[in-house]
């Protein structure tokens, strides 16, 4: 009866030890996706931003010469 009961232990222990390896890796594999993901979205918010800024001083000028004119 004892070595069943070591038999049965051991072998959810190494179910365990599998499934937190397991989710280990996933876990770390989305934060690896998360981070790039905050990469490209600041990338292209600092572009996003730059257009605006462009647009914004078009429009700027665009209205000094309305006024002037």
């Amino acid at each position: 009866m004892d070595t069943v009961m070591d038999a049965i232990l051991q072998v959810g222990l190494i179910v365990v030890s599998i499934i937190g390896i397991v989710f280990l890796l996933i876990s770390t594999f989305l934060m690896f996706l998360l981070t790039a993901m905050v990469l490209k979205l600041n990338k292209f918010l600092k572009k996003q931003k730059a257009l605006l800024d462009v647009v914004g001083k078009f429009s700027t000028y665009t209205n000094l010469f309305k006024k002037k004119g």
